[in-house]
Parts: structure tokens; C-alpha cells; sequence
């Protein structure tokens, strides 16, 4: 089991988003993620294999929730491996799909725990679907350019995230993010990461 605990000393359990939590914890995640802004996601959405374009290849492996101590669900972070998709995506990696966090735990570090955690666990698992476990490892996540998502780039720029691209839609244009390894590894939020894992005794 993994632990980690916020900057208020309050410890959380992270643990893989299987189908079988997902399923039975929906109506909880979807009221979560539908708190971020311009959101309405409903049960099918989570539990969906595959968009239009793409399938979210090792989602259920991949994803992480936070419980806390009542095993209420403080967060959870969707990911999956993603196959390249040119202009934008152009080699395989692992694609950061959501991030959402309960809004009494916001402002506590736990979204950059969540992250840094589900990150770290896929740079330890490797690729199994759109590639070999030895194959090098990226991710890359996407959000709104706005000025007012600022606060959410930066938040991404902390884990090791560079600007890559702009891909425009009809009523915005997003940021295209990578990381590698090394901006992974050097990162703040891995540095906040190190010193807020729980080890548990055993």
C-alpha cells in the first residue's frame, strides 16, 4: 500500500483506480471531477474504454485514487497510455487525462501528491500496451492557455511539465505539456513528493 500525507500532517491511501472501484465509487468521482470548471461528466464517461479518438489503453492499471481515513475519495488522477498522434502527440507515452481533488482538501499539496505519485508508479511500470516495459517513458497532459487557467499551468510546469504545442478547439486553445525523466525527477513536486511519502513499518 502507499501512503502519503499533506501538509497538514492528514495521511492518505493511494491506491490503483481499478474498473471494479471505479464502478462501485462512481457517482462519488464524477461528482468530484464535474467540481472542476466547464465539466459534466456522467458515470458512462468515467467508465469508458475509448473516446472518438483514441483508446485509453491501460486506464484501469494506470489511474490512482486518494481515500483518507474514513475512505472517503480525496482525489483521483486518470491515466493512460496513449498511442502517437500526429501533430500533436507524436511518440508513444502515457497521457495525464484528469486530476481532480475534493474541495475541502484543496491548497493542502495533495493534487501534487496524487500526481507525483501516479507518475512515479508509471515510470516504475513501463509501457505494456503501446509498447515494451524498456521503451523510454513520457507523459504529457494538455490545458486550457488562458490567463485564467494560470494557476493550473504552473501547477503542471511544477512536476517537470515544458509547454510543447497549442492545439486549438472552436472555443479555446489548450497547452500541450511534456515531461521526461529528467524533468520528472528534478522537479518541485518530486522534491515535495520525497518528503511527504508515508512508509509505513512493516
Amino acid at each position: 500500500m502507499t501512503f502519503v500525507s499533506d501538509i497538514h500532517g492528514t495521511k492518505y491511501e493511494v491506491l490503483p483506480l481499478a474498473r471494479s472501484v471505479a464502478t462501485e465509487r462512481g457517482q462519488e468521482i464524477v461528482d468530484l471531477h464535474n467540481s472542476i470548471p466547464y465539466q459534466h461528466w456522467e458515470i458512462r464517461h468515467l467508465l469508458a474504454e475509448r473516446d472518438d479518438a483514441r483508446i485509453f489503453h491501460g486506464k484501469w492499471a494506470v489511474s490512482r485514487i486518494a481515500l483518507d481515513a474514513e475512505q472517503r475519495v480525496a482525489g483521483f488522477c486518470i491515466a493512460f497510455e496513449r498511442t502517437p498522434d500526429l501533430p500533436y502527440y507524436s511518440e508513444k507515452c502515457f497521457y495525464l487525462h484528469r486530476l481532480a481533488i475534493a474541495m475541502n482538501r484543496r491548497g493542502r499539496g495533495l493534487g501534487a501528491l496524487l500526481q507525483a505519485q501516479t507518475i512515479v508508479d508509471v515510470f516504475l511500470r513501463g509501457f505494456s500496451f503501446v509498447g515494451t516495459a524498456r521503451d523510454p517513458v513520457v507523459i504529457y497532459g494538455q490545458t486550457d492557455s488562458s490567463p485564467s487557467n494560470r494557476n493550473v499551468l504552473l501547477f503542471h510546469r511544477a512536476v517537470g511539465f515544458a509547454d510543447v504545442a497549442r492545439k486549438p478547439y472552436v472555443d479555446r486553445t489548450d497547452v500541450v505539456m511534456r515531461a521526461d525523466a529528467r524533468s520528472f525527477w528534478e522537479s518541485r513536486h518530486v522534491a515535495f513528493w520525497r518528503s511527504h511519502r508515508v512508509i509505513e513499518e512493516s
